[in-house]
């Protein structure tokens, strides 16, 4: 469903066109007109049949006959330089209406050659008179085009009966057979209102229009580029670019082909990248398939844009595209790896490769013998933190090795105090000496208790303690040096509990002796006799038995008084109780040693206390058998074992026991005062005795090791603990800790390096360059096979790619109705949003270019519209700039930075600071002063004085481009005529090229119109300058590449603009367009100290605003200008993170611009630090020894002759034609000397011409793209024979023919990129422009490297 708004839009477009067009000739056509031929009378069918079918062409001059044509060629020649359209038709079919009205019904567009001044018929369909339709519809429906196609074919005979019938009922309406007329019309206003009428309402519901022409605006889209790396939304290989960008131009490019966004802005200051970024958005459309149209307004917009897209040379490529792409991938990711790695930081230190050296420098390794592992977690620290570790453990060795002078080292290490005040200071000594007092309460006690522990702590003191205060008391025995913890206690208790009372019988016994037994009776063998007497004393008849008669004499003879024993049972009885007093001497005699071992000082031997032993004994098993159970048994018994020392010392438990809690409370405190981080209490006691005295005896140092341990705290915070321990314990280490202690982070540091690339320290500088190297030369050889892709779609699928004007577009739509994939609109500033809609509703996406800075489009009187104002409001239109149109409705845009085109700052800084914010880029030539050519040219007669000017660079520069501006087109109109008196027909002034041709415009009919040179005429009347506006000076502003000349009179009107133009321009010879910024290169601070140390002279961070260098040494001959530029490998300021720009952009920039550039590797500086500086300063040792010595006076007076005699002329190239010649045979086929006679042809055409060049020449031919080395065997053979044969000479890499007398400098600005090298210009002509150093050279020639 078609929405109101849509056909709102149509009919406000189509009012505003009628509005417009109400008194144009296209109602009222005159019968003269500057803009338009005289009518021929001729009969149009007849005419128009014969030129259709035999597509003859006529000449201008036929259609005017006898007149004047020269206003009409020159609108001819002004369209085709500004537009590329001439909006030229054959105006026929003369239509009577009104009063006296006449207008032409059909008009036939045509094209012109304007070398021949031929006309043809365009390939654009005819058109209707729309207007006049529109106007009488109420009356006669007039025909239109569309109704006499058949076939696909106008038929222009169908058509004109069409209008027969159509007003034959109309008398009041005359349609004449006679009458044919050239005219210029406004192809605007017809193609676009007859679009809009055919137009299907349906194709306006295009998304695109909604968001654009309607009230919808556009949503905003997150770029690719803040969502990924740099290195993964771009990817060069994923893309068929066809140029190089620094990264901001790379970004426009992503983001505009990017699917998210259907309509994208990409603003283009001037010297930027517009052709370069528009070439590559649709080569990489057509890479993927897709349809794509572009429109341009400018002609010089599409001229440039076919050049970018299909350069006149293009090389051969070696490889196919697939492996190209495989082998700068694989070059691209190692390179980005190297970036990666030497600008990350470690995971661990945080810290880059390059600070990893400068540090390394600063500290440098030391033998030592600490093991690593004291250093065991310092490799976990930042770089910020392990520089504070450093502070810290160089603080820590110098406070301990002021303690260990003292001899307190260590004493402290356990008190986390920070700070302390004399008050506290006191307290806590007294607390101290309380605290020693109380422990030396207890050493006696604890001495006692040294048998039962070495070192009691508080705990195991308060449970001795309290069990002595539940076991024991006054009355407790004391077992002095008895064993309780013998296991013989349990083992041999009833022996032990025998023992004193066998022990008391026996000691009895012998301290008594027996009044029965005879001395010797206690030593004999009883026991058997006497069981044998008993046995004989049963017997009946026992005294007649000789054996109980011996038995009994032997036992009687054991008794004093044998006489005095009654009987046998009597005997039997003493003998008994002599036996068991054995018995108990010999238990004795057998246990004594046990006895000796447990008893202590309670065994006497033969002496004890038998009693008292008896009772201790059963005291002890009492004790025992109660509290067999307990855990604290073993303890108990020691503490009874020690028992009897306590009674020594009138030991009181509760006594004791609280003075104990005391002391704890007491060494709490202490504690808690000095922060003491393990508390005290945890000790041991004696430890604690000690520690406290030693705090005593060097309480003055506390303070110092107060600070002291705060720093140990510190390290041990970091987890660095191995640290600690092995600083106190090895003083010894202190002087090689600190370099120990680096030397250890910075080879864990470098180790990540190596983990995340293996090779970064494998790789030298040398090796290094040559990867950058090849990286360029296959990224050149990707983008030639994608030009070589356009070439091909060009020929196979020319249909996917339309740039055309968009009235030419509107044109074509009545012949095919298309859908494009992409929409690219050129100069859209000055495309109205009318004019874009046809484009724009076929477009699935739209990107938009232009420089909103640009002035609007003003139509001029020579544009072929006799009333500018009124078409003025189309071109214009009401309705804005379509790019104007689209930003404020919010579409994503981004805005190109980066500039090549300007051979000095000064050319641009003013529109640069003005209108752009400082926001375009270039980076500095290599030149100290402001060397820029900047004139302001005062004179009485400044138009005569520039064109004066202008006919002397047109006759002595032929290779240097120019441009003039003038602020009002009857200047520009004068300026011409007074040029064309000049003799300057074969100049620039007449050059078809539009990149090159001397063009005389106003300053919105110039953007994008650069030239070497540009002369600007401010001298104008006050009415035209009062219509001056800061956009055209910004156009004017920024033209001249290399040259501005301004010419104005004391009279000149400096109105506002003006004014401030010139007020920049007046200033810029006095003041710096390069300031010092501050480095990023981290090697470079080290390389500066190497310069410092060599006494080379330098300037760090010369910038033009962001775009910086790094270190720029400067020549030691030639005080204007640097010798080379230094940089490491970090990331730049504005060249960051993109490996393009770092490997690419960057160093074919500087190259281009005449620097010497030295790159720095940091991995190559950290492994050979020596060899490096010695190559750098080799390096800047020869620069310095080739560059000639020239005085600043002398450079200038040089400068000036050289000027004034030197002559250019362009380096021209012929390659004959030898098809169908004896010549035209493969070149391995060809007798030597026909390849001699061909090596003649062009060194007589090119002398002096390099060897190189010349063998191409002969590749060319024979139209070869590159030789293999047979063909280069056969080349060779073929020039060593012509030399020997004098065919011509050879000098060096150089051949000269010998018809050559004279030199010229040769303008090799036209020719294919790898011929544009300084190499390739021989000596003689070197030596014509001698007062030139390279970089002047380079650019007066057009050269490249």
């Amino acid at each position: 469903m078609v929405k109101p708004t849509t056909m709102r839009l149509r009919s406000d477009i189509q009012l505003e066109i009628l509005s417009t067009s109400a008194a144009s000739r296209l109602l009222n056509f005159p019968e003269k007109s500057p803009f338009q031929s005289p009518i021929l009378k001729k009969n149009y069918l007849s005419f128009l049949q014969k030129w259709q079918k035999n597509k003859d062409s006529f000449s201008l001059k036929s259609f005017f006959e006898k007149e004047s044509f020269s206003f009409f060629e020159e609108v001819l020649q002004n369209k085709q330089q500004d537009f590329g359209h001439f909006d030229l038709f054959l105006a026929t079919g003369f239509f009577k209406w009104g009063a006296n009205q006449t207008a032409p019904l059909l008009l036939i567009p045509l094209t012109i050659d304007l070398k021949t001044n031929v006309i043809h018929l365009s390939d654009l369909p005819p058109i209707e008179n729309v207007f006049l339709i529109k106007e009488l519809q109420k009356e006669v429906q007039l025909p239109k085009v569309t109704d006499a196609i058949f076939e696909g074919r106008f038929e222009f005979e169908k058509f004109f009966n069409l209008v027969e019938v159509a007003i034959s009922d109309k008398p009041h309406f005359k349609f004449s057979h006679l009458g044919v007329c050239l005219s210029f019309f406004s192809s605007a206003h017809l193609y676009l209102y007859r679009y809009l009428e055919n137009l299907d309402l349906q194709n306006l519901n295009n998304p695109i229009v909604s968001n654009l022409y309607q009230d919808e605006g556009f949503r905003l889209k997150t770029s690719v580029f803040d969502q990924k790396n740099i290195h993964e939304a771009y990817v060069p290989t994923d893309h068929a670019f066809v140029y190089p960008t620094d990264l901001n131009t790379t970004k426009a490019t992503i983001d505009a082909l990017s699917p998210e966004n259907d309509t994208y802005v990409i603003l283009t200051p001037p010297g930027t990248l517009l052709f370069e970024t528009a070439s590559n958005i649709i080569a990489d459309s057509l890479f993927y398939h897709q349809k794509v149209l572009v429109l341009s307004k400018r002609a010089g917009s599409k001229d440039k844009l076919f050049k970018h897209l299909y350069p006149k040379y293009l090389k051969k490529n070696l490889s196919s595209r697939s492996n190209i792409k495989n082998q700068l991938k694989e070059a691209r990711n190692e390179l980005i790896s190297y970036y990666d790695a030497v600008n990350s930081t470690t995971d661990s230190g945080n810290i880059s490769l390059g600070q990893v050296f400068k540090e390394r420098l600063l500290k440098p390794t030391v033998k030592h013998n600490i093991p690593n592992d004291a250093f065991k977690g310092i490799e976990k620290l930042s770089f910020s933190e392990y520089n504070k570790t450093q502070e810290i453990l160089k603080s820590l060795i110098l406070n301990l090795e002021k303690l260990e002078q003292k001899e307190s080292l260590g004493l402290f290490s356990n008190v986390s105090l920070t700070e302390i005040h004399d008050s506290q200071k006191k307290l806590l000594k007294n607390s101290i000496l309380k605290n020693i007092k109380l422990l030396d309460y207890f050493n006696p006690f604890l001495k006692v208790f040294s048998s039962i522990r070495k070192d009691f702590d508080f705990k195991e003191l308060k449970t001795v303690l309290k069990l002595i205060h539940l076991h024991f008391n006054k009355d407790t025995h004391s077992f002095e040096d008895w064993r309780l913890s013998s296991s013989d206690w349990d083992h041999y208790r009833d022996t032990i509990l025998q023992i004193p009372e066998s022990g008391s019988i026996w000691a009895r016994y012998r301290r008594n002796g027996s009044a029965l037994y005879t001395d010797t009776a206690i030593d004999e063998n009883l026991f058997a006799i006497r069981n044998d007497f008993v046995d004989a004393s049963k017997a009946s008849l026992k005294s007649f038995s000789d054996s109980y008669r011996s038995l009994r004499k032997k036992l009687l003879s054991i008794f004093k008084d044998p006489k005095s024993i009654a009987n046998d049972e009597e005997l039997i009885l003493l003998v008994d109780d002599l036996i068991s007093i054995q018995s108990h001497r010999n238990f004795y005699r057998n246990s004594m040693a046990m006895a000796n071992k447990l008893f202590g000082k309670d065994w006497k031997f033969e002496k004890t206390n038998w009693v008292l032993l008896h009772v201790k004994q059963k005291f002890f098993y009492a004790l025992k058998d109660s509290l067999k159970e307990s855990s604290d048994l073993d303890l108990i018994i020691k503490i009874l074992e020690q028992f009897h020392l306590l009674k020594k010392l009138n030991f009181d438990s509760n006594v004791t026991l609280n003075k104990l809690y005391e002391l704890q409370q007491e060494i709490a405190n202490l504690s808690q005062e000095m922060q003491v981080q393990d508390p005290l209490e945890n000790g041991s006691i004696a430890s604690l005795s000690k520690r406290l005295k030693l705090w005593k005896k060097n309480y003055e140092c506390l303070d110092e090791q107060i600070s002291a341990n705060k720093l140990i705290h510190e390290l041990q915070d970091k987890n660095l603990i191995l640290l600690v321990d092995y600083l106190l314990k090895h003083p010894e280490s202190y002087p090689q800790l600190l370099p120990a202690l680096s030397d250890y982070w910075y080879q864990f540091q470098i180790q990540e390096f190596v983990k995340k690339k293996s090779d970064l320290f494998k790789t030298n500088s040398k090796q290094r360059m040559q990867k950058g190297s090849d990286f360029r030369v296959l990224l050149d050889e990707f983008c030639n096979s994608n030009f070589h892709f356009l070439d091909e779609n060009k020929k196979t699928h020319p249909e996917n790619l339309r740039i055309l004007h968009p009235l030419e577009f509107h044109a074509r739509l009545e012949l095919h109705q298309e859908l494009f994939d992409l929409v690219l609109i050129l100069d859209s500033e000055i495309i109205a949003s009318p004019e874009a809609l046809p484009a724009i509703s076929s477009a699935k996406k739209l990107i938009l270019m232009g420089d909103i800075q640009n002035p609007p489009l003003e139509l001029l009187e020579k544009d072929g519209f006799e009333e500018p104002a009124v078409s003025q409001k189309l071109q214009v239109s009401r309705q804005i700039s379509v790019l104007e149109l689209a930003l404020q409705k919010g579409a994503a845009f981004r805005t190109l930075c980066f500039s090549k085109q300007y051979k000095h700052p000064a050319f641009f800084q003013f529109v640069n600071q003005k209108f752009y914010k400082s926001n375009i880029l270039q980076l500095p030539p290599p030149h100290i002063a402001n060397t820029s050519k900047i004139f302001l040219k005062a004179s009485k007669d400044s138009l005569q004085n520039l064109v004066d000017y202008a006919t002397k660079h047109l006759k002595t520069k032929p290779t240097q481009s120019i441009g003039i501006i003038a602020f009002s087109e009857k200047q520009c109109t004068e300026i011409k005529k007074l040029l064309k008196k000049e003799d300057l027909k074969n100049s620039l002034l007449y050059e078809s090229d539009l990149e090159r041709y001397c063009f005389v415009k106003t300053p919105e009919r110039a953007p994008e119109l650069y030239r070497d040179t540009l002369l600007v005429c401010a001298d104008d009347s006050l009415e035209a300058l009062k219509n001056l506006s800061d956009a055209k000076i910004k156009v004017t502003a920024s033209l001249a590449k290399q040259e501005l000349f301004v010419f104005y009179s004391k009279n000149t009107a400096l109105v506002p603009p003006l004014k401030n133009w010139f007020e920049y321009l007046q200033s810029q010879n006095q003041k710096s367009f390069y300031t010092q910024k501050q480095r990023n290169g981290v090697l470079l601070p080290y390389i500066e100290s190497i310069l410092k140390q060599n006494t080379i002279q330098y300037q760090a961070g010369f910038s033009y605003y962001n775009a910086s260098l790094e270190l720029c040494v400067y020549n030691a001959n030639n005080d204007e200008h640097f010798l080379a530029l230094i940089e490491d490998d970090s990331y730049h300021e504005y060249f960051k993170s993109s490996v393009e720009e770092l490997e690419y952009i960057r160093p074919i920039t500087l190259a281009q611009l005449g620097w010497k550039h030295i790159r720095t590797w940091s991995p190559s500086w950290i492994t050979s630090t020596n060899d490096e500086t010695n190559h750098l300063l080799a390096t800047l040792s020869i620069e310095q020894s080739i560059s000639p010595i020239i005085s600043k006076d002398k450079q200038a007076e040089n400068l000036k002759r050289t000027e004034k005699l030197m002559n250019v002329v362009p380096y021209v190239i012929k390659i004959p034609k030898i098809e169908g010649t004896v010549h035209q045979k493969p070149i391995l086929e060809l007798p030597l000397q026909s390849i001699v006679s061909q090596f003649l042809f062009f060194v007589n055409k090119e002398s002096p011409i390099h060897i190189d060049t010349l063998k191409k020449r002969l590749l060319q031919l024979h139209r070869v793209e590159s030789k293999d080395l047979s063909v280069d065997k056969v080349l060779n053979n073929a020039l060593k024979q012509a030399i020997k044969a004098k065919v011509f000479v050879k000098t060096g890499f150089f051949f000269y023919s010998n018809q050559q007398t004279e030199f010229s400098l040769r303008y090799r600005g036209d020719l294919p990129p790898d011929e544009r090298k300084l190499a390739y210009v021989a000596p003689e002509e070197r030596a014509l422009a001698s007062s030139l150093d390279n970089a002047k050279l380079k650019d007066l020639l057009g050269l490249l490297e």
